[in-house]
C-alpha cells in the first residue's frame, strides 16, 4: 500500500514538474519560407538549454501534422532566447490561427500543445519582402540586396535539411556577396533577421 501511494505521488510531482517546464515555451509566429520548409519561432524563458523536436499538428481531422523538425537539425534553445526552427512541411501557406497547435519533446517530457506570445488570438506576420539575389542560380559568388535603412542585419544560409550553412552580418550596407566556397550544388533558402524579425528571404538556387 505504501509503495502504491509513493508511485502516485511521484507521478502527481512529474505532472506538475511537466507543467512547470512546458509553461516555459511560448510560439511566436509560424511562416512558410520556402518550397517544403516552415519556420517556426519559439521562446525559452525558464527552461534549462535543451535539445527540442518541435511539429506543427492540425487541430481539424484527421489531425495531420503540418510541420516537422527532423531530428538532425535540432538546435539548442538557450534560456531566454527566441530561436527559429526550420520544420519538413507539405503545406505552402501557413496554417490559419486556430486550425492548429504546436508541441514539442525535449527527451524527457513531451508538451502537447504551446501557448502563443499574443492573446490577441492572432499571430503577428510581420513585412515580409522578398530577396533580389543575382545570379541565381549561380554556380560562384552571389549578391544579395538589403534595405541599408534596416541598419544590422543577419543574413542566415539554410540547406534543404534545415540547418544553417552560412551566416553573415550586415552593419547597413545595401548589399552582401555569398562567396561559393563549401556550399555544394542544390537549393538553399535565405533569411534576413532585422533583430529578432524577418525582414527578408528568398530561395537560392547554386549548380556545378
Amino acid at each position: 500500500m505504501k509503495n502504491m501511494i509513493l508511485i502516485v505521488v511521484l507521478a502527481l510531482l512529474f505532472n506538475v514538474s511537466a507543467d512547470a517546464q512546458c509553461s516555459c515555451y511560448t510560439v511566436h509566429n509560424v511562416a512558410v519560407v520556402g518550397p517544403d520548409s516552415m519556420a517556426l519561432s519559439i521562446k525559452n524563458t525558464c527552461d534549462n538549454s535543451v535539445y527540442l523536436n518541435l511539429y506543427v499538428i492540425s487541430t481539424i481531422a484527421p489531425y495531420d501534422t503540418l510541420g516537422r523538425q527532423e531530428t538532425n537539425s535540432a538546435h539548442f534553445l538557450t534560456l531566454d532566447t527566441v530561436l527559429t526552427e526550420i520544420l519538413s512541411t507539405t503545406e505552402t501557406t501557413a496554417p490559419a490561427f486556430g486550425t492548429y497547435r504546436v508541441s514539442l519533446g525535449n527527451g524527457n517530457i513531451t508538451c502537447d500543445s504551446l501557448s502563443f506570445a499574443t492573446t490577441s488570438g492572432l499571430i503577428e506576420q510581420p513585412a515580409v519582402t522578398k530577396l533580389n539575389i543575382y545570379p541565381n542560380p549561380s554556380s560562384g559568388t552571389v549578391t544579395i540586396l538589403l534595405d541599408a535603412s534596416l541598419g544590422e542585419q543577419n543574413i542566415l544560409i539554410f540547406n534543404g535539411l534545415g540547418q544553417v550553412v552560412r551566416q553573415l552580418k550586415s552593419q547597413g550596407e545595401p548589399m552582401i556577396r555569398i562567396e561559393r566556397a563549401g556550399l555544394a550544388a542544390g537549393m538553399y533558402f535565405v533569411r534576413v533577421m532585422g533583430g529578432a524579425s524577418e525582414v527578408a528571404n528568398g530561395a537560392l538556387v547554386l549548380m556545378d
